[in-house]
């Protein structure tokens, strides 16, 4: 995506840094522009699927809890179809 916009990813990064930001919430509000900016209906999807992988990832990451192979597998396929979907922008 930055190729195709044609952002400076030293930039992108010095611009995340003065605001205060970090580098990931920059790039998720830079996303959900694009999107939003396409087709409002994909921008309420992503941000609906977002929120679940980045729950799943604090599961993963942060809990001792089990994830079922299901769990994964429809993370993965959102994963894959986000990409897509970014692709596409």
């Amino acid at each position: 995506m930055f190729t195709k916009k044609e952002i400076n990813h030293t930039r992108f990064i010095a611009d995340g840094k003065y605001a205060g930001v970090s580098s990931h919430i920059q790039a998720y509000k830079l996303i959900s522009n694009e999107i939003a900016n396409n087709d409002f209906r994909n921008y309420k999807w992503f941000q609906k699927s977002y929120t679940q992988l980045k729950r799943l990832r604090e599961k993963a990451d942060y809990s001792t809890e089990f994830i079922k192979q299901e769990e994964v597998y429809e993370a993965f396929q959102t994963a894959t179809s986000i990409i897509s979907l970014i692709n596409k922008i």
